[in-house]
Parts: structure tokens; C-alpha cells; sequence
């Protein structure tokens, strides 16, 4: 269903991760993606990646790719690096695929500002490494609906019985 969500992860103060997400954004969705990864006991793999991430820079220094990507001109690399970093089908998967990413430097979209679009974004999902939170809201305007500590995170049930009326 298509259920508008953000997922995004803030170090140092700043977002470093920021998907925006086409499709089932309700907690019973991505919102559970993103808790499964939580408990998987990958968040030291995805934050060891962080230094390789940087957002892509449409107007500056990526300017002559973007245009070469929107004229059709791909590489099967170009379309490899779009379906796992970029596209707007990978919701909660954009974390494990950071995580396990081998690449010197790992290129994604900011879509920080979508969690302000309070008709549009209809979850938003922030696991804040500076505070060691899992917090979900319905865009960021919004009061939290839940804020989890990464180290006490619930089970999927509980984190559904939370969440949904």
C-alpha cells in the first residue's frame, strides 16, 4: 500500500541516512523492517558504514551523472546503485544494505526535509545514534508517537501493541 515514510538515521547532530520511502510505512511495515534490523545486531556494521556515506550532490560534483542517469544513459552499475541506495522501493532495507555495503564511498538521496511534509509523510522513523533512540512519529512536526532506547528495543508484538490501535 502506498503509505509514505521516512527512514532516517542522525549522527553528530546531523542526518546521514534519509529514504524516503514509497510503500507500507506503517509500523506493521517499515516501521517493523527497521525494528528487525534494530534486533539483528547489525547497528555496529551500519555505523561503521556512516563514514563512507555522503548524500549525492545534484547540482555540484554529481551534476554530470545525474544527468547521464536521467537521459537513460545507465551502466549496470548505475542501475545496481540505484536499486540499493536510492530508489523509493527499499524502505527498512536501505539500513541493512548500508550495513553490508563493500563500496569505497556509499551515495544516497537526502530526503530529511520529507519528514516536514505533514500531508505527505505519513510515518517517520529516526534511530538517533547522538541520543541512542528509536523514535517514530507521524512526520516530524508531530510529538513522538513512541521513542524506544536502542539498547531496551521491544519485540515485534510489543512494538505493534505500542504503535497500533
Amino acid at each position: 500500500m502506498g503509505t509514505r515514510n521516512l527512514i532516517s538515521v542522525i549522527k553528530d547532530g546531523k542526518p546521514v541516512i534519509a529514504q524516503y520511502g514509497q510503500w507500507d510505512g506503517y509500523p506493521s511495515g517499515q516501521g517493523a523492517g527497521v525494528l528487525q534490523f534494530l534486533n539483528s545486531g547489525d547497528l555496529d556494521k551500519l555505523t561503521n558504514k556512516l563514514s563512507k556515506v555522503r548524500f549525492l550532490d545534484i547540482d555540484g560534483k554529481d551534476a554530470d551523472f545525474v544527468k547521464r542517469y536521467d537521459s537513460g544513459d545507465r551502466t549496470e552499475a548505475d542501475s545496481s546503485w540505484f536499486n540499493n541506495f536510492i530508489s523509493r522501493d527499499l524502505g527498512s532495507d536501505i539500513l541493512a544494505n548500508v550495513a553490508n555495503s563493500e563500496l569505497d564511498e556509499i551515495i544516497l538521496k537526502d530526503s530529511y526535509d520529507f519528514g516536514k511534509d505533514t500531508v505527505s509523510c505519513e510515518y517517520a522513523y529516526t534511530i538517533n545514534l547522538d541520543d541512542n533512540t528509536f523514535t517514530i512519529q507521524q512526520d516530524f512536526t508531530c510529538d513522538p508517537m513512541k521513542t524506544y532506547d536502542l539498547s531496551n528495543l521491544p519485540d515485534e508484538n510489543q512494538f505493534l501493541s505500542d504503535l497500533e490501535e
